[in-house]
């Protein structure tokens, strides 16, 4: 349901001359498995200013090899997606991604997470391209749900949960 209304957003953000520049990081503690699991959307226009930037291509999508635009996006990522859980500084493993209706979707997970008690992030993906980037990161564990901004001049953000 969260997936289809991002969609929606992005379609519409798309379609409608894309006059804002936004990515949404879903975060959501999975209990079985101990782990975090973190999807991040981005418009793949917007991605690939910055891709083609790093590559010196001028095509980013359509010259890259799918497993080159791994590899891009997990060095992406170590650099612009910090975790600490509790105090801990926390390594994403970077999973994967798809390419949807103009929407790159990006997963990752952390491991060995039994609780969560704060959640520190700097989440910083296209703010040095865009000045009005907008980047926002929603963070489940047990039921709740915590909302952070992450601009230009505010990078960082902590969301705590009381166990």
């Amino acid at each position: 349901m969260i997936q289809v209304a991002l969609l929606l957003v992005f379609e519409c953000a798309f379609w409608c001359s894309h006059p804002f520049h936004l990515s949404i990081c879903e975060i959501k503690h999975d209990a079985e498995s101990k782990s975090v699991q973190i999807t991040s959307s981005l418009f793949q226009d917007d991605l690939e200013i910055v891709l083609n930037q790093i590559r010196g291509t001028s095509d980013y999508f359509n010259e890259v090899s799918e497993s080159e635009i791994k590899e891009d996006l997990k060095e992406y990522f170590k650099q612009h997606l910090q975790v600490s859980i509790d105090d801990n500084p926390r390594s994403t493993q970077f999973l994967g991604f798809e390419i949807e209706e103009n929407v790159v979707w990006c997963y990752l997970e952390i491991n060995q997470v039994k609780s969560i008690r704060e959640m520190f992030l700097r989440y910083t993906p296209l703010l040095d391209i865009f000045d009005n980037q907008i980047n926002l990161a929603h963070i489940r564990y047990q039921g709740k749900v915590k909302s952070l901004k992450f601009q230009r001049n505010q990078p960082t953000g902590t969301a705590t949960f009381n166990e």
